[in-house]
């Protein structure tokens, strides 16, 4: 796990413009599909970052803020000044469009 933490933050990260980070909820949770970005004190990056979560068109969207933000990816991304979104698609071992 830290081999691969360390390749996203060192290699990956550095690349992106934008990352997405997709989620299904595994086989045991059955989330409503959304489409989520954070508040940022950057407040220009926050809003391409909310201009990212409206152009993916999901049925739900929510704005997030971290409370518990240390050694997380999103964190990462964001300090690098990247454009992060995260979803919620489908759960129950199923994925829907």
């Amino acid at each position: 796990t830290e081999k691969i933490a360390d390749y996203f933050q060192r290699e990956l990260l550095p690349r992106a413009d934008i990352v997405f980070d997709f989620h299904s909820g595994g086989k045991t949770l059955d989330f409503v599909p959304f489409c989520a970005a954070h508040t940022l004190p950057d407040k220009e990056q926050e809003k391409k970052a909310f201009a990212a979560v409206e152009a993916f068109s999901a049925p739900f969207s929510m704005r997030m803020t971290e409370i518990d933000a240390v050694g997380m990816y999103d964190t990462a991304a964001e300090e690098m000044g990247k454009v992060f979104v995260t979803t919620e698609l489908g759960g129950g071992g199923t994925s829907r469009a």
